[in-house]
Parts: C-alpha cells; sequence; structure tokens
C-alpha cells in the first residue's frame, strides 16, 4: 500500500478515510455526520479531470519526473488525447475536457520544441516534489519561456485524487496560458489542423511531420540557394566593374559554387530551428550544417588559388620568371594547407579532440623527422627545383642518365615521358643534386658534321668541297651567321677530314632534323660534282675509281681555287 501510495498509481479508498479521519472528528463537534461529511468532501479532493474519464493504466503521474515523461512520451507518439490526462483541466467545464485537454496537450508541446526542451530527468523523483527557492510548495518548475521580453514559468503542481491518490500534473495556471504562448511561439493554424498521422510517426528521434518539414526546407533551401547565389553574384560582377584592381573578379569568381553552399547551410540551420528540435537532433543539424560551411569554405579556398594562380600566369612578365617558376610549388603548398586547415575543423566539428591529435604528433615529430629524412631531402629539393628552374613542365630534358619530357614536377619526385613512352620518376633529391641538361632551353641546336673524302682527292678538289659547303651555309636561311666555319681539318686514318661547325636556329627538334636533312643533300651533291669520294673506314684507304673528264666541273674546281689564292671565300 505504502508502495502504491508512493508512485500515485493506485490508491484504496480507506487511504483517503484515514487521511480524513481527525477532520471528521473536528467537525463531529460542530454538527451532524450527514453536514460533517458534506463539509468534509470538498475539501478532501476533487476528482482530476473528471471530463476525460478514467485514466489509462499507463498514465503515470506519481512525482513530478514521472508526470512530465510520460506527457513528452504521449505527445511524441501523437497520443494527445493521453497526454491531456498529464493536465490539469481544472479551468476546463467537464463535458469539453476531452476536445480541449487533446488540443491543449498539442498547442504545448508545439510551443515547448520551439522554446525550450525540458528534459524530465533534471525534475525531481520524490512524490512530494523537491522544494525550490520562490516556487511555492506542492509545485515544481519546469521550464520558463521568454516572450516579448516577458518571462513566463511553467510549473507541475501536486493534487489529491480521491480515487488515485496523490497525482502530479501541470498547474491549472500553466494550462490557462498555453493559448497565449501558442499564439506567440507556435506554428498558428498549421500546428492545430495538422493530420494526426504526422505526429503519431516518428523515426530517429523525430516526428513524421518534422522529417517532411526538413526534406522540404532542404529543398526549398537549395532552390534560394541558387537563385540568391547567382544574384550574389551578379552584384559582385556590376561592383567588381566599377574598379580598376581586377583581383575583385577572382574571389568573386571562386565565390560561384561554395556560395550556394553556404546559403544552404543558413537555410538549414534556420528551417531546423524553426523546427524545434530536440536537443539530439539540433546537435545533429547543427553539424551538418558547419560542415557544409567548412566543405564550402575549404572549396572557396581551393578555387581561390586556382584563379589568382592563372591571373598571376597571366599578369607576370618575362622579369617574373622565378615567381613564375615558384607558383606550381606555392600553389600545391597553398592546397595542402586549405585541405588540413578545413580537414582539422571538421574533425573538431564531429566531436574529435583535435588538440590531443596535434599534442600526439608533436610528440612523435623528432621520430617522424628521422624516418621522413629521404622526403624532407627531396622536399627540399623541390624548392630548389622552383627557385632555380632548371627546367619546365613540357621541356626535353636529360637528368643523370634518363633522357625524357618532363611531363610533372611534384613535391617528392619529377616525371620525365621517354622516346620510347616509359614514364621515368625521379626523386627531388636526385635532381637537385645531380646534372641537368635542358635541351628546349636552348636557342638554336648545334650542327657538326666531319666529311671523310677519300685519298686520291686533289687539292683543287678538296678546296672546292670546302668553298661550296661554305657558300651553302652561308645562304641557307635557318644557319646562324655568327660562329660558322668548314675547315679542312687534317689527314685520318683513311680519309682526308673536313669539318663542318655551324648552328640551326630553331628549337623545334622536327624542324632541326628537316634542315639537316637538307644539308646533308647539299653536300652529298657537292661532293659527287667535284669529283671526289667518301672515304670508307678502315687502314687499308679506297682506291678510287677514275672518273670521264667533265670540262664545266673541271673549270669550276679551277674557278673555286683562283678564288682561294685570292682569299675572296665565301
Amino acid at each position: 500500500m505504502r508502495s502504491n501510495l508512493r508512485r500515485g498509481s493506485r490508491c484504496p479508498s480507506h487511504v483517503a478515510t484515514r487521511c480524513a479521519l481527525p477532520l471528521v472528528l473536528f467537525a463531529w463537534t460542530i454538527g451532524p455526520p450527514a453536514t460533517v461529511f458534506a463539509r468534509v468532501a470538498p475539501a478532501l479532493a476533487d476528482i482530476v479531470n473528471a471530463g476525460l474519464g478514467a485514466a489509462p493504466p499507463e498514465v503515470r503521474r506519481g512525482d513530478p519526473r514521472e508526470a512530465m515523461a510520460g506527457f513528452l512520451d504521449a505527445c511524441q507518439r501523437g497520443r494527445f488525447d493521453l497526454a491531456a490526462f498529464y493536465l490539469d483541466l481544472g479551468g476546463v467545464p467537464p463535458q469539453r475536457q476531452r476536445e480541449e485537454g487533446g488540443r491543449l496537450a498539442r498547442r504545448l508541446m508545439l510551443t515547448l520544441q520551439r522554446t525550450v526542451w525540458v528534459d524530465p530527468e533534471k525534475l525531481s523523483n520524490e512524490p512530494l516534489g523537491t522544494p525550490e527557492p520562490g516556487v511555492p510548495e506542492g509545485e515544481q518548475r519546469i521550464a520558463t519561456i521568454e516572450i516579448r521580453h516577458h518571462r513566463t514559468d511553467l510549473f507541475l503542481a501536486r493534487r489529491l485524487d480521491p480515487a488515485l491518490g496523490q497525482v502530479w500534473t501541470i498547474s491549472q495556471t500553466s494550462v490557462a496560458q498555453i493559448d497565449q504562448l501558442y499564439g506567440a511561439r507556435g506554428y498558428g493554424w498549421l500546428g492545430d489542423h495538422a493530420p494526426a498521422f504526422l505526429f503519431a510517426v516518428a523515426l530517429a528521434g523525430l516526428q513524421l511531420w518534422q522529417w517532411l518539414a526538413l526534406l522540404l526546407g532542404l529543398a526549398l533551401g537549395w532552390i534560394a540557394a541558387r537563385c540568391l547565389g547567382r544574384l550574389a553574384l551578379m552584384l559582385g560582377r556590376r561592383l567588381g566593374a566599377q574598379v580598376t584592381q581586377r583581383w575583385d573578379e577572382v574571389a568573386v569568381q571562386a565565390l560561384q559554387g561554395p556560395l550556394g553552399l553556404f546559403l544552404w547551410a543558413g537555410m538549414l540551420a534556420l528551417v531546423a530551428r524553426w523546427l524545434g528540435l530536440a536537443p539530439e537532433a539540433w546537435t545533429i543539424a547543427r553539424a551538418i550544417c558547419r560542415l557544409l560551411v567548412l566543405w564550402g569554405v575549404g572549396w572557396f579556398l581551393l578555387r581561390l588559388v586556382d584563379l589568382a594562380a592563372r591571373r598571376v600566369r597571366q599578369t607576370a612578365g618575362t622579369a617574373d620568371a622565378v615567381k613564375l617558376g615558384f607558383l606550381p610549388m606555392a600553389v600545391r603548398f597553398a592546397k595542402g594547407v586549405a585541405v588540413v586547415l578545413v580537414g582539422l575543423a571538421a574533425l573538431d566539428v564531429i566531436g574529435i579532440n583535435v588538440l590531443a591529435i596535434l599534442a600526439g604528433l608533436g610528440l612523435g615529430g623528432v621520430a617522424l623527422a628521422f624516418a621522413a629524412q629521404k622526403t624532407l631531402e627531396n622536399v627540399f629539393g623541390t624548392i630548389s627545383i622552383a627557385g632555380d628552374r632548371p627546367f619546365e613542365v613540357g621541356d626535353y630534358v636529360t637528368i643523370g642518365d634518363e633522357t625524357g619530357t618532363v611531363e610533372d614536377v611534384g613535391f617528392r619526385s619529377t616525371r620525365l615521358r621517354t622516346l620510347a613512352r616509359t614514364l621515368v620518376t625521379i626523386p627531388n633529391g636526385v635532381v637537385a643534386s645531380g646534372r641537368v641538361e635542358n635541351f628546349s632551353a636552348r636557342d638554336r641546336i648545334l650542327y657538326r658534321p666531319t666529311i671523310g673524302l677519300a685519298y686520291g682527292a686533289t687539292t683543287a678538289q678538296v678546296a672546292y668541297v670546302v668553298d661550296e659547303v661554305s657558300r651553302l651555309l652561308a645562304d641557307h636561311p635557318k644557319v646562324f651567321p655568327g660562329d660558322r666555319r668548314v675547315r679542312f681539318a687534317g689527314f685520318g686514318a683513311s680519309a682526308l677530314q673536313i669539318e663542318v661547325y655551324c648552328a640551326i636556329t630553331t628549337r623545334d627538334w622536327a624542324e632541326y632534323t628537316t634542315i639537316v636533312e637538307d644539308l646533308n643533300f647539299a653536300i652529298a651533291g657537292i661532293v659527287e660534282f667535284a669529283g671526289c669520294q667518301f672515304a670508307l673506314p678502315g687502314r687499308a684507304g679506297y682506291a678510287r675509281q677514275p672518273r670521264p673528264s667533265d670540262p664545266d666541273r673541271e673549270r669550276a674546281i679551277e674557278a673555286a681555287l683562283a678564288r682561294r689564292h685570292q682569299g675572296k671565300r665565301p
């Protein structure tokens, strides 16, 4: 019996009679028994919410915590008829308590969701409650709602039911204020007339109407974010067109995608706040909003780095070669820093202790430095390459024993595409400390063949070949006119050697080979016209076959020899 009285679920009628015995004895002195019970019954106890009928067994109102938890649970399941039993409807006529109880319970739930979430665990679990400063005896404060700088307190009150004994309900004074609070902080007509199944179905702590409103808010937020984002970008471009500094265009272009994420996160935060989510759900929604903002920040920084690098390339002059050499490394470094910072912030948002991670990295820094010696060497090699700029992407180079076209220069290595179409990866530390030959950096390509004439050629024929080859080089438009020479170099083991030295003014290897081919054909024609033979290698020499006499050739050779004697070589 004592246990039932403590929980307030069932109390035998003789308990109420025993509690009233002193009052009956006192009243006996002032009147007959019928008059006594007529006076004592109203003062003893009134039936709580008589218009609702008998309370179902699942209604538990034995202490403040139990009563508030039961009310919230019934509302969460959409059972507002059941939640009405937790309200003190003494100010409502009994015949209207069923209709008004459910309506008031729904309004109170929606008001609490939008203003303050009540945690029943913070309330007293004592049947008589726990005394609070400024709160009358027999009452417990459950929430304080502020409306237009006016604070309204909501209370639970202890009552005595003749059939149930002691029960806790939301006080009659608080119930009388529900309509006023809902009018100021509720959802208006929509909250009163929404179908009941929207409240009866719950998933992951959210009622169905909250899920639908959340999805609708996300969709509308996405549309609004795109429209507002385009409008903001148009205004940014117009404002940027009025200033001479063009870097603001870079920032506006970088915001094209991320701005929508910022606006979408803001819309999600507004919708979540408007829905009055539970603390756990609100924590998740707020984390999602922050992650969206961080995503937008990271995206903006990456786009800003790329667009700024493109702007630097467009505005850089020939004197900014060093700056352009550092640019690819600077871009990668800036992107890496941005990704790391945004990643650390995201870890902090989802609840991971970033300071502990950084402290652990600090303790392992020394071991990491020893373990990453080669990596650090390659990183410093990358910095050296960016500063010295021995080559650029697309150059044809020789690095050590490898020759190919530079395809990429990374933080750790440089990649070459060889003539065999293989990809060779060379650590930047090796590149920085080794020999690098850049063929693409030359302004002209050397042409240096040696012509070997067979022994048996006359002096006049050798002189003719030398002079005609000199004339050929002098007349060719692609032969550099500076350091150019053709000389009878000496007597070889099996040939008379004529050395040709000049430079072809081109950087394109394919064009160079075409020009060399033309020159080789012309030199072969000169040797053939002079009546000479190209020597074959070997110490045995070459037995020249005599050719028939050609008057034109002999006159040309004699004229060349005469010019040489007069010092009129081409």
